[in-house]
């Protein structure tokens, strides 16, 4: 008996980052969904996506080359009229409220995950709870960042919202699936990931494996570097 094809895994993209990567209007994209071009599903965390290859085949259409650059005139065309009619200045008034707003609310957030540092220690545990705190920690401050790059006037800022938003789920996954054997095995591969790579891990087994003076000596400390010596 002939052996079954397995059914090939698609990749699935998220709606938001599909209409970035095509550089179309999301009035654009959901028109080519009602005209049935493509398909939308949802992921396991329940976000709307489209497959990896549905957006390939919808990247290289001419519709879809049209479609950009006709986004792109009607962009500039924008630009031009709100620099013309004095509109810039009101926008970037409310971004700036609007951030310093979000601020506020993101140093209570900062606030509350402070409060939690003294229950790992992330120079040593290798838990779901110090991953998903150190992932958060990241989450800080890519918003800091982001938050920084739209207060200068550097748009790109929305490319941190897909590393804001993976970086979220995968410290949920972990807390959640902590007490699984899948759990564990990611847990344990994260960590080899960012601390065991072949130069670090060398490093860390050297230095717990150091004595870094012998029992009998002492550390003399003088204004030149410290020095180990024999009494």
């Amino acid at each position: 008996m002939a052996n079954k094809k397995k059914s090939k895994i698609q990749n699935l993209i998220r709606i938001d980052n599909a209409i970035y990567i095509l550089r179309i209007s999301p009035d654009q994209f959901r028109s080519w969904h009602n005209e049935g071009r493509f398909k939308i599903t949802l992921n396991k965390n329940g976000k709307l996506c489209i497959t990896e290859d549905e957006l390939r085949n919808l990247a290289y259409k001419d519709f879809k080359q049209q479609a950009s650059r006709e986004a792109f005139i009607n962009y500039a065309q924008r630009r031009i009229e709100d620099e013309a009619s004095g509109q810039n200045s009101t926008f970037d008034k409310r971004i700036k409220q609007n951030i310093e707003k979000y601020r506020e609310y993101l140093k209570i957030i900062e606030a509350i995950h402070s409060n939690y540092s003294d229950r790992v220690d992330l120079t040593r545990d290798e838990t779901a709870l110090a991953a998903a705190y150190a992932l958060h920690a990241k989450v800080l401050n890519l918003l800091n960042m982001a938050f920084l790059t739209i207060e200068h006037h550097y748009w790109y800022a929305s490319l941190l919202l897909r590393p804001i938003d993976e970086t979220i789920d995968l410290a949920e996954y972990f807390i959640i699936k902590e007490n699984t054997e899948v759990g564990k095995k990611y847990l344990k591969n994260g960590f080899e990931r960012i601390y065991h790579l072949p130069i670090l891990l060398a490093a860390r087994q050297f230095l717990n494996s150091w004595v870094p003076f012998s029992e009998g000596q002492q550390l003399k400390f003088t204004n030149r570097p410290c020095q180990i010596y024999t009494p």
